[in-house]
């Protein structure tokens, strides 16, 4: 992806397994210096909720991650961040 130039990527995806997704988009914000949001769905499988359901990756070093559903944060709920913002600076709307 870097060697063609995309910097904003976004990913639907459905799988029960989201383990590698992190890395995967990690991988590709440091490689491109882009933002990436893969998100999946259904948010439950099997009546087990998925976690990571959807990582956003943006280009900087204190939060390249950011995870959703958010650890105390009602469902359905929206996540705002501000470019380059650490979760507790961003609004959560439910």
């Amino acid at each position: 992806m870097a060697n063609l130039g995309v910097n904003v990527l976004c990913v639907p995806a459905m799988s029960p397994k989201t383990g590698d997704f992190p890395s995967r988009v990690s991988t590709f914000v440091t490689d491109t210096q882009g933002f990436a949001l893969v998100a999946n769905g259904p948010l439950n499988w099997d009546k087990e909720t998925i976690v990571p359901a959807a990582v956003f990756g943006q280009p900087f070093e204190s939060r390249r991650c950011t995870f959703w559903p958010i650890e105390g944060v009602e469902l359905p709920s929206v996540v705002v961040l501000e470019r380059g913002a650490d979760l507790p600076a961003a609004a959560v709307l439910t």
